[in-house]
């Protein structure tokens, strides 16, 4: 498999961990993007991302997997997790595009709670780090040659839950070049070996009622919170 990009001669040897430089709560959560050409399709190929916080891949708009709350939580300071995601049939001749959605999880724990997790020595914006490689070829690594744009994901937080603007579908907000970040991992980097979180249910509406703002209030009719 050959990629044609203008970065393919100055292609760093190693991966960088790169962010979209999130770390305050009033941030939404990133989406970075990898913009790449192939001459053809190749046989195999594998994107692997050691991930600090959750994430989620797609590939020339197809989501990659059927995992959520990506990778299963560790503590940062001990460990964190590589995913191993198979892009085979996602990849195609001429221009691709990866994207990867990144959450807070608990590497950025910002909310306030009895466990203090808000000021823990790990707290960074989320991040990653990996490569794409396709027919035993490096195609690219996290690098600067990566951009990011704000999701409609308008706040995420492990125990606040997420806030969601479906106005800002299909728009890239505040684009602009990924944060190189300087950082070294106190914890281990090692494959993701723990069953994944899926989605087990699905709870449709019972009613669509009307805000006094204007805004839709969705009663699902039913209470899911609770404690873990």
């Amino acid at each position: 498999t050959t990629m044609t990009t203008d970065h393919a001669a100055t292609r760093p040897a190693r991966p960088r961990w790169i962010s979209g430089a999130t770390k305050d709560s009033s941030a939404p959560a990133p989406v970075l993007v990898r913009a790449f050409t192939l001459d053809a399709a190749p046989a195999r190929a594998v994107l692997e991302l050691a991930v600090a916080g959750w994430h989620e891949v797609r590939v020339n708009g197809v989501r990659c997997g059927e995992d959520v709350l990506s990778p299963v939580t560790c503590q940062p300071d001990k460990r964190l997790s590589s995913v191993r995601h198979d892009v085979t049939g996602l990849l195609r001749a001429g221009g691709n595009t990866v994207e990867v959605l990144l959450g807070n999880g608990w590497f950025n724990c910002f909310t306030q709670e009895v466990w203090g997790f808000a000021t823990a020595p790990w707290i960074k914006a989320p991040m990653i780090r990996g490569e794409l490689v396709a027919d035993g070829e490096t195609l690219f690594v996290t690098d600067a040659a990566w951009r990011v744009y704000d999701s409609p994901i308008t706040f995420n937080a492990l125990r606040g839950g997420e806030s969601y603007d479906a106005r800002l579908e299909g728009l890239r907000p505040n684009e602009r070049p990924v944060t190189v970040e300087k950082y070294t991992p106190a914890a281990t980097v090692s494959p993701e070996d723990a069953v994944p979180c899926r989605i087990s249910d699905s709870i449709p509406f019972k009613r669509l009622l009307a805000a006094p703002d204007g805004a839709a209030i969705y009663d699902f009719g039913s209470n899911r919170a609770g404690w873990c």
